[in-house]
């Protein structure tokens, strides 16, 4: 599935970059500023796309190491120097907790149900104890185990999708000594960005936008307005 997300928004972005390059080259019109029209943010390890449309309408990817994802929906000028960017509504993935059984003495156990096509490699847990302690562990394609010493009692678990920042409610525990727990991942319209009125600075004719720690500079193709 991300392996097929990656291949949509590459190609999402690699239309948006042919409609740049095949544009006519020339200033912007005089008058008011140009928005409308392809920008390119791509930068090194990152590739990115942003079309702003004159019917108000945007599409936005992101490729950047294992993340891509994507967005489309409506922009909008606040007349103070940005642009907001809302996106069409959309179904977050989610995390279901499906059982959880008595099992292996001392051992806990999280058995991940995902879609083919997705690695549970992605994929990690924070375990919470009942004297506050939590460790964080990575899932291996073959689920989760961890050894719980004789005094340790696990309370809950919050699983993560951490390169897409989705995270679960903290799913409680129950059965001490050994268990097995089984969560079904529902990935409905993974990989698409929620965003509400997130603002984008207009600086000349860039476009500047913060996104999982970087400034991504979206810069403002040659095709007019």
């Amino acid at each position: 599935m991300i392996r097929q997300l990656r291949s949509v928004s590459l190609g999402v972005l690699a239309a948006i970059c042919a409609s740049a390059a095949s544009a006519q080259v020339g200033p912007p019109a005089p008058g008011p500023r140009c928005l409308p029209g392809s920008y390119d943010g791509g930068q090194m390890e990152m590739a990115a796309g942003l079309n702003l449309g004159k019917d108000h309408r945007f599409r936005y990817v992101l490729s950047y190491g294992a993340l891509d994802e994507g967005a489309e929906g409506q922009w909008e000028s606040d007349g103070a120097g940005n642009v907001l960017l809302t996106s069409d509504a959309t179904k977050a993935p989610a995390f279901v907790m499906v059982q959880e059984v008595s099992s292996t003495p001392g051992l806990l156990q999280i058995a991940l149900d995902v879609p083919t096509g997705i690695s549970r490699q992605y994929f990690s847990a924070i375990i919470r104890y009942a004297d506050g302690r939590s460790i964080v562990r990575e899932f291996t394609e073959d689920g989760l185990a961890i050894e719980l010493k004789p005094d340790a009692k696990p309370v809950s678990a919050t699983l993560l999708l951490s390169v897409l920042e989705v995270e679960s409610e903290a799913f409680a525990l129950t059965v001490q000594g050994g268990s097995e727990v089984q969560v079904r991942f529902e990935p409905n319209d993974l990989g698409r960005v929620v965003f509400a009125k997130t603002p984008l600075k207009i600086d000349q004719d860039d476009l500047l936008l913060e996104r999982h720690g970087r400034l991504i500079r979206f810069r403002r193709a040659p095709d007019g307005c």
